[in-house]
């Protein structure tokens, strides 16, 4: 059966690692983007350098990394955003919103919580077909997804998606300086060596953890191994 295009990744078990193994890639395609994760390396020899306390060197080349901090906290937060949604539905539970209607209220306040399973949904109302057209949907699902914020601060959330607490605790510190106005001038966020082993601690992860996930959902679908990520920072 065809199904709208929301749903999709709840029909079958190829579906959901398809999406997931979609959401992973976009993910990390925006992250190895941010110029703070693709040239790390360069960011940490600036703040090493004997010359970086002199107000001449620190201007000249603080610039290229200060004006994208809005961008590239954009960036990271959708790699995270993407890999605990990844995570979320390859054990069986919803990353869509739920209806507002009064068979789904108790399921829709408990979603703010706890992550809803597949089976709970279904239990109330399985697919039905669109009127008149070959398309099935799940009647309790929205085709909005669920927000960052319940993901990434939620207790029984993170007890599914499983982020290392240092790891968790510098994404929300992104997450607070990207929906913080002073942030859009280029003059939050602090260049020293403390930043640079923040960043490095989410590189870090991102190429251990979330790359072990994309790699296995390729050979799971059988895919060309080109399709595997590889590190792409310098």
């Amino acid at each position: 059966m065809k199904e709208l295009d929301y749903c999709i990744c709840y029909y079958a078990e190829q579906n959901r690692k398809g999406i997931a193994l979609n959401l992973l890639t976009f993910g990390y395609e925006n992250f190895a983007k941010a110029v703070h994760v693709e040239k790390i390396i360069e960011l940490e020899n600036f703040i090493n350098n004997p010359d970086f306390r002199k107000p001449e060197y620190f201007i000249a080349n603080v610039q290229k990394f200060a004006f994208e901090n809005l961008l590239d906290a954009i960036k990271i937060c959708i790699c995270f955003e993407n890999y605990m949604k990844a995570k979320l539905l390859l054990n069986n539970f919803v990353i869509h919103k739920i209806i507002d209607s009064p068979d789904y209220e108790s399921l829709r306040k408990e979603q703010n919580k706890r992550p809803i399973e597949l089976k709970e949904i279904n239990a109330i109302e399985n697919w039905k077909k669109v009127d008149d057209q070959d398309l099935y949907y799940l009647p309790g699902l929205t085709d909005k997804t669920l927000q960052f914020n319940i993901m990434l601060n939620k207790l029984k959330y993170q007890r599914i998606i499983e982020l290392p607490v240092k790891t968790k605790n510098i994404v929300i510190k992104l997450n607070d300086q990207r929906n913080t106005l002073h942030f859009l001038t280029g003059e939050s966020g602090t260049y020293d060596k403390e930043r640079v082993e923040e960043l490095k601690t989410i590189i870090e992860f991102v190429e251990t953890e979330l790359f072990i996930l994309q790699n296995q959902l390729v050979d799971d679908l059988n895919l060309s191994k080109e399709k595997k990520l590889k590190r792409n920072h310098s």
